[in-house]
């Protein structure tokens, strides 16, 4: 795999966080139809990049890290 196919997997994790909502991991993966290790690698480049943000929400009691667009 090389640099433009990893930087391919941040496309879909842009269009699916640019209306400001942070998500889930899972909710991203449902959202952007990636693999797990595609989703993981486009995060990785986005985080590389310092384009996103992360924090652990608590939500009935239970802790969810979301991810969203800086």
């Amino acid at each position: 795999m090389n640099r433009e196919e990893i930087g391919a997997f941040a496309g879909p994790i842009y269009e699916a966080l640019k209306e400001g909502k942070a998500l889930s991991v899972a909710e991203l993966k449902k959202a952007t139809g990636l693999s797990a290790d595609q989703l993981n690698m486009g995060l990785g480049w986005l985080f590389c990049e310092d384009k996103l943000y992360s924090k652990v929400e608590v939500v009935r009691k239970k802790e969810t890290e979301v991810i969203g667009w800086k």
